[in-house]
């Protein structure tokens, strides 16, 4: 890892977030490139740069927001709605709803069935999160290969072989109907 020095004092420091809260490097005036003008910048002197294979090698999970990936990955598995596993009744209470879109554990309330929003589905005992399903998604449209997308997940390669069976036969029901 590079050590960064400590900037002289007195020194003016400008970071990322800087720059994207000033508008994407706009100066008073709103011109672009007003810190360092792009014509000056001589690419052999810059510290480093990024590539696509470097990208995928740095690709993890923690790139991803949790609750944006549960929440799509429920939406997609309930797209008409919150019901009961067991007597398909619509859940419309608040506090059962909010459980039930946060993929917690929940209880009906006409029938008395506790159950998540992953019950009764290909995710119920899934032992990965959200963001790794999704990511294992992606990856495998991708055709990445189960090795790399196994590292990228840290997880059993074999793992990332089941799931993909699993999105195959999703894949063939889904064109059956």
């Amino acid at each position: 890892m590079e050590v960064i020095e400590k900037p002289e004092q007195g020194e003016q420091v400008i970071t990322p977030g800087d720059l994207l809260a000033n508008g994407g490097g706009q100066d008073q005036a709103g011109d672009i490139g007003a810190h360092a003008p792009i014509e000056h910048i001589d690419p052999s002197t810059m510290p480093g740069a990024i590539t696509t294979k470097h990208a995928l090698a740095s690709l993890s999970v923690s790139f991803f927001d949790e609750m944006k990936c549960r929440s799509w990955l429920l939406q997609n598995l309930h797209p008409i709605g919150a019901y009961c596993p067991k007597c398909n009744v619509e859940i419309k209470d608040r506090s059962t709803l909010f459980n039930f879109w946060c993929g917690k554990r929940c209880r009906c309330k006409a029938c008395g069935k506790w159950f998540s929003a992953f019950s009764k589905t290909v995710f119920q005992e899934c032992q990965l999160d959200e963001r790794s399903i999704f990511i294992l998604a992606i990856l495998t449209e991708l055709n990445l290969h189960k090795d790399e997308i196994a590292r990228v997940l840290a997880i059993n390669p074999a793992t990332v072989r089941i799931w993909q069976g699993k999105f195959k036969a999703i894949e063939l029901t889904q064109e059956i109907m």
